[in-house]
């Protein structure tokens, strides 16, 4: 399936100080609508060794992909080869799957703090 990709991470975080230790597994799907040009959706879960899961839902829309003038392909659903040696000029204005995440650590309390940047 050339349109949906599925990662899975396992993250670990060592307390200093006394605080708490954080360990956990993420499993994501995203999926590239091919009947709507321009559309992301991408939904998974959090699995925390603390049971605190969570499950998160994103959809992006692309309006560069949408309103674009490259002709429209026929919509296929499978391939017959898993990559292609092509240009990426059409692939250019994708979301890179990176996040900048800053965690910090109170001292003695377990108290982390997230912050997110583009």
């Amino acid at each position: 399936m050339n349109w949906a990709t599925v990662f899975v991470k396992r993250y670990e975080w060592d307390g200093v100080d006394g605080a708490k230790d954080a360990k956990g597994n993420d499993a994501q799907l995203r999926a590239y609508v091919p009947i709507l040009p321009g559309l992301e959706i991408q939904a998974g879960r959090t699995f925390k060794d603390d049971d605190k899961d969570s499950n998160y839902f994103t959809a992006i829309f692309n309006v560069t992909e949408a309103f674009s003038n490259k002709p429209k392909q026929p919509i296929q659903w499978f391939n017959d080869t898993a990559y292609k040696l092509e240009s990426m000029e059409d692939r250019r204005y994708e979301k890179v799957r990176r996040e900048n995440i800053i965690v910090k650590q109170v001292k003695n309390t377990g108290f982390t703090n997230t912050v997110k940047g583009i």
